[in-house]
């Protein structure tokens, strides 16, 4: 048996508002009313109504319990679709979710990490989530969708808001993970105002059936993957914002290229990228070019070049190729007493270029020196080139 859960991609991010990036973490809530609104995190939010707890998840605190087990809940009953639902601290503690369930509203509450697990165990099977009302994934909460393979074949998972939306606030997470050749939807509209949100397809389908809005506190983490065409389809709109921190599962070489989503129509741009263990040097990356339905991801060498000598006090052309377009690329040089000066900034062109024209530092030690083109939209993407300095 080979079944997605708790697989999401894992890769570095900055913290996000002082809450350093967790463990992935599946989570979920079933909600099947007409009338369901799931709320997971430390507080509801602001301006919102705090709903009252009907029936209550007794947790296994620092482990997990079964949602549909009618022992770890207060009424003695998984709950109904007509409940307003709690899952409260203290600690950390998650929920599982393995088949279908129902509430009328869900709050999950804690000092630690709240999660829900939409993900079947053993055997594999089909999970959903059905809350027509919306999401709320607040701080501490993480809610993941996972589908799975198993030798029978593949069984899928949804995640069905309507016409509604799964909202991801600042420290939250939402994570979709596909099994091999099996699928998991979000039904719905996506919009993360922050927090983190994570895709993984694993050669299945990711996708939402609805509009995906990025906003410039978010941050999107994909699994590129090269099994899988692309990692996320959106039949929507796609509004793009914040920060984009690629995750490659495999391997991959210079001038390949992935779809990091497609969409039925995109706008906007992610504002920064981040985070490339995987790749060989500081100078590679993932390149990303925008059409009007999509959204690619090429992996680049950034390069500098430097006259092979330049004269202390006098100027200097450097060019630079293989950089985000637009991009502000700040310029500096390192002597041969380690000492290091700013050479100022400039910005790179359509196709990643640049040309700038430079004064060497009167106070700068003759000698091999060093010259750094770093990017401010990937601030760990970095291209070098030596020189020797004269008196």
């Amino acid at each position: 048996m080979n079944f997605a859960r708790r697989t999401r991609p894992c890769v570095t991010v900055p913290s996000l508002s002082g809450l350093p990036r967790r463990r992935a973490l599946v989570i979920a809530v079933l909600a099947a009313a007409t009338s369901a609104v799931v709320t997971l995190g430390a507080a509801a939010p602001e301006g919102s109504a705090k709903p009252s707890c009907q029936n209550t998840f007794i947790p296994v605190v620092g482990g997990s319990a079964e949602w549909l087990d009618p022992s770890r809940w207060t009424q003695g009953h998984v709950p109904l679709s007509s409940e307003a639902v709690c899952l409260l601290g203290p600690g950390f503690f998650v929920a599982d979710l393995t088949g279908e369930g129902h509430a009328a509203t869900v709050t999950i509450t804690s000092n630690m990490t709240a999660a829900l697990d939409i993900a079947s165990g053993s055997p594999c099977g089909d999970v959903s989530l059905t809350a027509l009302d919306g999401v709320t994934i607040g701080k501490h909460g993480s809610v993941t969708l996972a589908s799975c393979t198993s030798q029978a074949g593949p069984h899928n998972a949804l995640l069905d808001v309507g016409s509604s939306t799964i909202a991801v606030g600042t420290g939250g997470e939402l994570g979709v993970v596909a099994g091999p050749a099996a699928a998991s939807t979000v039904v719905g509209n996506v919009a993360a105002n922050g927090g983190l949100f994570s895709t993984q397809g694993n050669a299945g389908s990711v996708q939402i059936e609805g509009n995906l809005t990025l906003g410039s506190s978010a941050a999107f983490n994909p699994a590129l993957d090269s099994s899988s065409a692309v990692a996320l389809d959106v039949t929507g709109t796609a509004a793009l914002s914040g920060t984009m921190f690629p995750a490659l599962q495999g391997s991959a070489q210079v001038g390949d290229t992935f779809t990091v989503l497609t969409a039925g129509a995109v706008s906007g741009r992610f504002t920064g990228e981040g985070g490339h263990p995987f790749l060989h040097q500081p100078a590679e990356y993932f390149r990303l070019t925008y059409t009007q339905t999509e959204v690619d991801a090429t992996v680049t060498v950034a390069k500098l070049h430097t006259p092979a000598s330049a004269q202390v006090g006098g100027d200097m052309v450097v060019t630079g190729t293989g950089f985000p377009d637009g991009d502000t690329v700040e310029l500096t040089l390192r002597d041969a007493a380690h000492a290091k000066f700013s050479l100022g900034s400039t910005t790179a062109d359509g196709l990643g270029g640049f040309t700038a024209q430079v004064t060497v530092p009167a106070s700068a030690a003759p000698g091999k020196a060093v010259v750094t083109a770093q990017s401010t939209f990937d601030t760990s993407l970095k291209a070098t080139s030596k020189l020797v300095l004269t008196g």
